[in-house]
This record gives structure tokens, sequence and C-alpha cells, in this order.
């Protein structure tokens, strides 16, 4: 878990970066101006090997609650893993996508109209 020390060297290690503008851009009709508002994302991973492991949800259930969570708590965004980018991680098949990724994700909505950031892995071509 990050603590304040750890937040205050990667602001030392930083600083000269963090007043550096990014492109803004936009989705449908909203345009995400990141130099002028701030922008909140939730992170939901259900993959066991992550390694932010407040996030881990092991059931699709957990992930409801937690994504349902995230945007009460005025998540602009909630990216979904299905697996850890860690080199030693599983690997998810599609199947397993299919019926334990993406039952998640229509309740977590909840008829809001929050941006979902979803990760697939690159051998599936999509």
């Amino acid at each position: 878990m990050l603590t304040i020390e750890h937040l205050y060297e990667i602001n030392e290690q930083y600083k000269d970066s963090l007043n550096v503008k990014v492109e803004e851009f936009t989705i449908g009709n909203k345009h995400l101006n990141f130099n002028s508002q701030k922008a909140i994302l939730g992170v939901v991973n259900l993959s066991s090997d992550s390694w932010y492991r407040e996030s881990v949800c092991l059931s699709s259930e957990q992930a409801i609650r937690r994504g349902i969570m995230l945007t009460a708590q005025g998540a602009d965004f909630v990216d979904i893993g299905a697996e850890s980018t860690l080199p030693h991680a599983e690997r998810i098949s599609e199947k397993l996508f299919d019926t334990e990724f993406c039952p998640p994700i229509p309740p977590i909505l909840g008829g809001k109209r929050i941006y979902l950031l979803v990760k697939v892995p690159q051998n599936w071509g999509i």
C-alpha cells in the first residue's frame, strides 16, 4: 500500500513533470479537459495476481460491490482489469473473460453514465 512517504518520494522524483499539460480529448459528447478539471479513476482488478491488492475482487459479487462503491464515491472512470500485467501472472482465457469478467459490468454501471476502461489481452486481436 502507498504511504505518505512513498507519495513524497514520488513527488520529489517527478516534481518537474507534475505541471506538464496533458492532451485533452472527447469521448462521445463529453470533453475531458484534464488540465483544468480533475478526473477520478477507480480500479477493480479481477486477478489475484494484481499488485494493487486493495483493488482485487475474487468474485463477481465483490467486483460489483467495489464498482458501485467507486461510482458512489465519485469515480469518473472505472478501470476493470481481467488479468495482471506482471510477468508471472496467470493469463485469462476468452471463455473465463466472458463468464467471470463481463457479468459485473452492467451492475457497476447501474444506469449511470461513467466510463469503463476494459483491458483484454493483446493476442485476442480485439
